[in-house]
């Protein structure tokens, strides 16, 4: 009978991933998708009401305003960057996510480099069976002197 009741349940209301394996594959998407500059494999990471924090600027709402920054992004760089992840935290269907972002941004005109050297906490929240992107709170690593 419990198992019975037990299974209507998951059956009903799905089951959260709570493996952080989950969350590191959504990572590698992130980084296949800035790297190639797929602007379609990154908006599957993300929430359609999902905000950006992004360092010194306002803060920026919804995929549609989110899609504009990567496009501008792509358009002028290659990049080459990759996520350490420092600590997830995992509670029902949100998670936690503190890291590092680390690479070079290439100026496709100049080709100039850009070291990347960013600080992350992102705010996942679990749907459709996959982790995404509801919030995304970043600043340089790099001292601004």
């Amino acid at each position: 009978m419990r198992a019975t009741i037990f299974c209507t349940v998951i059956l009903l209301f799905g089951c959260v991933d709570s493996d952080n394996g989950s969350i590191d594959q959504l990572f590698s998407r992130l980084q296949t998708a800035n790297n190639s500059g797929d602007l379609t494999l990154m908006k599957g990471q993300y929430l359609q009401n999902a905000t950006w924090f992004p360092p010194g600027a306002r803060e920026v709402q919804g995929w549609d305003e989110i899609s504009k920054r990567y496009e501008a992004a792509f358009a002028t760089y290659s990049i080459n960057i990759s996520f350490q992840i420092n600590e997830i935290d995992i509670d029902q269907e949100t998670a936690y996510v503190v890291g590092n972002t680390i690479g070079h941004r290439i100026h496709k005109a100049t080709l100039d480099s850009v070291t990347v050297n960013d600080k992350f906490i992102v705010k996942l929240h679990y749907t459709s069976n996959s982790w995404r992107i509801k919030y995304l709170i970043w600043n340089s690593s790099l001292p601004n002197f």
